[in-house]
């Protein structure tokens, strides 16, 4: 039985995942995502379902179109497959359904904006506040844990009370580092989709993992600055004679590529969910 139910979640995964693409491809700008059907991007031909099979067409067609043998994006194959095995891990770490189908939905909207941000550096509003929405109503059947401790007699109202703590605090923080940001540097560091992403997964993880999302996030995108940089020096190293020289052209080159900030905290929300919680555990009991 077990085995039928991760056959299915698998599949569920791989086709909620091409939907997923369809999303990253069209949300960003302002199309569809039902109509009309999909159609490669080179030569505008529709593509036939038979080569719209997740992962499995992508391999058949050798990465091209049929039709005029452009190439296909490796995003559409990762998006499939990582949607499908963090919906096989969702049903395998969490023990309740309810759990399982809300880690589950927060993996496919962290997966859609993290690949959106990493191509368009848009987070849209479609998936960001009825992300944030769906988080609250999930917190009226599942326990978002937070400030307020479990309640038996208002646990639902607790549980509410918490996830939207969450989606406040967390917005509300990136909120005021973007504004503080924008008055030392005087030009905008962090958008308001930055901001709304927080919202979303501060409404299914509550305040203290929301947090920790954020914390992670920051040290991800600082530790992949700096080895940007140090793999722009080295290049640019090898153009200047002066070391100096060589340093400040690596940091300018840099700050005309700005992190997708979006990315990093959308994946880390997925990371939370699975092990922020045993982590934060282990920490505090150091002390």
């Amino acid at each position: 039985m077990d085995a039928l139910l991760d056959v299915i979640t698998l599949i569920l995964g791989l086709a909620l995942g091409s939907f997923l693409n369809v999303c990253i491809s069209r949300l960003p700008r302002y199309r569809s995502v039902v109509t009309p059907r999909s159609s490669c991007p080179h030569c505008g031909r529709a593509i036939a379902w038979y080569d719209n099979i997740p992962v499995l067409s992508w391999i058949l067609l050798r990465a091209r179109c049929r039709h005029c043998g452009a190439s296909i994006s490796w995003r559409y194959p990762v998006v499939e497959l990582a949607t499908a095995l963090l919906f096989l891990a969702c049903r395998r770490h969490f023990p309740d359904v309810l759990l399982a189908a809300k880690f589950s939905l927060l993996a496919f909207l962290c997966i859609g904006l993290a690949f959106t941000d990493l191509e368009s550096r848009l987070l849209p509003d479609q998936l960001t506040v009825l992300g944030m929405a769906a988080g609250l109503i999930f917190s009226l059947f599942t326990w978002v844990s937070g400030i307020l401790p479990p309640n038996a007699q208002h646990l639902r109202s607790y549980s509410l009370a918490n996830a939207a703590l969450g989606a406040l605090l967390s917005a509300g923080l990136l909120y005021l580092i973007g504004e503080a940001y924008r008055l030392a540097r005087g030009r905008e560091g962090m958008g308001l989709g930055d901001v709304k992403l927080a919202g979303m997964f501060g409404s299914f993880l509550g305040v203290k993992l929301a947090l920790f999302t954020i914390f992670l996030a920051a040290a991800s995108a600082a530790l992949c600055g700096v080895l940007l940089i140090a793999a722009i020096y080295r290049r640019r190293s090898r153009r200047f004679s002066n070391a100096a020289r060589a340093r400040h052209s690596a940091v300018k080159a840099l700050r005309t590529v700005p992190l997708p900030f979006g990315s990093f905290l959308a994946l880390s929300a997925i990371f939370s969910s699975f092990f922020g919680a045993p982590l934060l555990d282990w920490y505090w009991n150091l002390f």
